[in-house]
């Protein structure tokens, strides 16, 4: 099997799949994540990966392709890391 074939098979599997988010992948924009990233409030305390917004904040603006990517790989797979629910409470 080819890649072209490979493609064409997943693009039908995803799109017969009544629960798919194939179509939320396309609306996973660099400007939706620009966006978002921008309305981060800073100040707050880092989670367990001792990372904080102002680390995604002041990062590279090449950050936010690579999280494109990201989002829109779980979304292609319906995978999300363990890591993501992990949260820090601090009273």
């Amino acid at each position: 099997m080819d890649y072209s074939e490979f493609i064409r098979i997943l693009a039908d599997y995803i799109s017969d799949d009544v629960q798919s988010s194939f179509e939320c992948i396309d609306k996973v924009t660099v400007e939706l994540i620009d966006k978002s990233v921008k309305d981060l409030k800073i100040g707050k305390a880092c989670g367990p990966d001792d990372l904080g917004a102002e680390h995604v904040l002041y990062a590279h603006p090449a950050l936010i392709v690579h999280l494109q990517n990201l989002f829109k790989l779980i979304l292609c797979h319906r995978f999300v890391p363990n890591s993501f629910g992990l949260g820090v409470t601090i009273p």
